[in-house]
């Protein structure tokens, strides 16, 4: 029995070795980064002016907007307001926002209603600023 255990052990250390890598893991939506009373007060390009009109025509929800963004390339960021169902796949045009759309500075408070979410650049997202810091 320790020799099958050994040499199962010795296996996965070899089959991990070869690999080279641990296999990535796959960011989360950007629907869970949402936050009401948000949009973002920061410079970027509206996207999906392109998309087929059938697509455009089908968002009705939030999850229809942040979805559209998970999949379209480019897109970094989305706002979404549910009274007049009008969905923004942004692409920022300037720094911090360019190169991570989760800081905290791409976001600003707006009117209820409006709702702003962004992709995820890593595993872990912050969507409010951790307690004790300014």
């Amino acid at each position: 029995v320790l020799v099958t255990v050994l040499s199962a052990t010795a296996s996965a250390v070899v089959a991990r070795m070869m690999n080279g890598k641990a296999p990535e893991t796959p960011l989360q939506s950007s629907c869970v980064t949402a936050q009401n009373a948000t949009s973002t007060c920061q410079r970027f390009r509206t996207l999906g002016l392109g998309v087929q009109e059938n697509e455009v025509s089908a968002i009705e929800t939030m999850e229809d907007c942040c979805s559209g963004c998970d999949r379209l390339e480019g897109c970094q960021a989305w706002t979404f307001e549910p009274l007049a169902r009008r969905c923004r796949w942004i692409a920022f045009t300037d720094d911090p926002c360019v190169s991570n759309p989760g800081d905290l500075r791409c976001r600003c408070r707006t009117r209820v209603g409006t709702t702003f979410g962004f992709k995820p650049t890593s595993p872990v997202v912050w969507v409010t600023r951790p307690s004790g810091t300014r």
